[in-house]
This record gives C-alpha cells, sequence and structure tokens, in this order.
C-alpha cells in the first residue's frame, strides 16, 4: 500500500448546494470528481424557501412541502448547468494543476455524470406499512439488479441473507468441504445429524447442533447445498460438489505437501571422506 496520498477531497459548504466535496489525483491527467447533494440544492434558500415554499426537511430529502406542485417544479429545474456553476466555483479557490500554458495548448478536463441516484422519500407511520410497501417493490423488480443483495431496515434491525465466507485453508473450512465433498449422503441426502457426523471424524469431535444449523445455513446461501422441499434435509448440487471435491483435492495433493516439505529441516549433505595417501 502506498504511504504517499494520490488522491485529495476537499469539502466545500456552497451557497447553493450546501455541503459538497471534491476529489482530486494529484498526478496527470488529474482526474477529479464533484458529489453534491440535489436535496440540498432544493432546500437552499436560493430555491424553496426563496420561493416561499415552506417545507419540513429530512437528513436527506424532504418530509413534508406546503406546496407540492411548486416544490416539483423546482426540482425540475436542476441540470447539468448548476452542477457546471458548482463546479466553476470549487476550482476558482482551489490550486489548479493546470498552467495557464497548458490551457493555451488545449489541455482541459471533459464533464460528464459518472454516477446519478435518484431516490423518492416515502415516510411510513407504522412499521407493516413499511413491509408492505418492500413487498410491492421487490416483486416490481425481481428482474432488476441483483434482488438477493436488498434489505429491509424497520426499527433499526437488519434483514438479509448474507452468510460470512468460507476460507480455504482453515480447518473448519477444510473439514466442511470434506463433508460435503463424501459420497455417503448423495442417496440419502446431507443433515444436521450427518453434517455432525462428518464433522466429528474430520475436525472436532464436539461439533455441536447449532453449529451445523450455522453451517448449513452457509453452505446453502453459498450455492453449495439446496433444502429439499418441506424437509430439513439438503441436497449437494452440482456447483456445490465440483467445488468442495476441487478445494479438497487441492488441499490434500498439493497445498499441504508443499507445506510439509518447505516446513521440513533442512539437512546438511553428508562430507565426502578424505582419501587418506
Amino acid at each position: 500500500m502506498s504511504s504517499v496520498p494520490d488522491h485529495w477531497y476537499l469539502y466545500f459548504w456552497d451557497a447553493e448546494w450546501g455541503p459538497a466535496f471534491l476529489k482530486i489525483c494529484g498526478y496527470a491527467p488529474y482526474p477529479l470528481w464533484v458529489c453534491a447533494n440535489g436535496h440540498e440544492w432544493a432546500k437552499r434558500k436560493c430555491q424553496l424557501a426563496k420561493a416561499g415554499v415552506g417545507f419540513e426537511a429530512l437528513d436527506n430529502g424532504l418530509r413534508s412541502v406546503e406546496k407540492p406542485a411548486v416544490a416539483r417544479s423546482i426540482c425540475a429545474r436542476l441540470g447539468s448547468g448548476h452542477v457546471r456553476d458548482l463546479l466553476r466555483r470549487m476550482m476558482a479557490v482551489m490550486p489548479d494543476p493546470l498552467t495557464l500554458d497548458d490551457r493555451r495548448a488545449g489541455f482541459d478536463w471533459r464533464f460528464s455524470v459518472a454516477q446519478l441516484e435518484v431516490s423518492d422519500t416515502a415516510v411510513f407511520d407504522a412499521p407493516r406499512r413499511a413491509r408492505a410497501w418492500f413487498e410491492a417493490a421487490i416483486g416490481d423488480h425481481l428482474d432488476l439488479g441483483r434482488p438477493e443483495r436488498v434489505s429491509l431496515v424497520v426499527d433499526r434491525r437488519v434483514i438479509n441473507q448474507r452468510a460470512p465466507g468460507l476460507r480455504f485453508g482453515e480447518p473448519p473450512t477444510m473439514a466442511l468441504l470434506a463433508s460435503v465433498a463424501a459420497f455417503g449422503h448423495v442417496i440419502g441426502g446431507l443433515t444436521n445429524k450427518t453434517l455432525r457426523q462428518h464433522m466429528a471424524v474430520h475436525w472436532n469431535p464436539d461439533y455441536s447442533q447449532g453449529q451445523a444449523s450455522y453451517d448449513l445455513r452457509r453452505l446453502r446461501l453459498k450455492g453449495f447445498i439446496e433444502r429439499v422441499a418441506h424437509t430439513n434435509t439438503y441436497r449437494v448440487t452440482a456447483h456445490g460438489r465440483r467445488m468442495a471435491t476441487f478445494f479438497t483435492k487441492l488441499a490434500t495433493r498439493v497445498v499441504i505437501p508443499a507445506l510439509t516439505e518447505l516446513a521440513a529441516p533442512l539437512r546438511p549433505p553428508k562430507a565426502t571422506p578424505i582419501p587418506r595417501r
């Protein structure tokens, strides 16, 4: 990791945009990024307040406005020219890596929108209404992006479907992979009990039922196994069998022998006896 900073963050408080920042690289071709919040632009005195529209502000949005139609019209006016004006004000007070000779030679920045986030502020008066909205939104977006990574925040509780990774080389992980690659559960499937039996042999005789439930969930979320409908039995997927078999063989045939050889103490060669004359 470099100990020399290659990017610098400059923070601004703008009369029209409020808090914003500029990120610039100290090396040619000096790329730069500007980040600002359209909600803050709308709330500034030169926008809603200047138009005489009362509103109740949130940290990142508007909770309510007295004249929704006027507020909607003001927000619709926001365009690239406002962002360019903000950037122009920032560049006027920050050190410019391009000299006048550089600009006369035709060197300058070309600007584009790298990332645009559009949000719809929704305020719910009861958790059940938030859940209803969430379920409807998920139903409308099942074919977009990565719905498995969508999470719901209600009363500061986060509900998602993420699981810790399986770290190759760690004894519990290697024992778990060896258990998945075993042939014994191809017909009858993998259960909490059979997993405990395998892990007791490969890793820890005291491997508990709770640990097995935790590892079964990890394996399911990683695609190694899938639950048989209406049962507590799991079936190893084709992907899971390939990955478990590959990494188990890699450890037993390559990694462990190589580490064992490296760890073996080097013995000095036997001295060749000098013949007597």
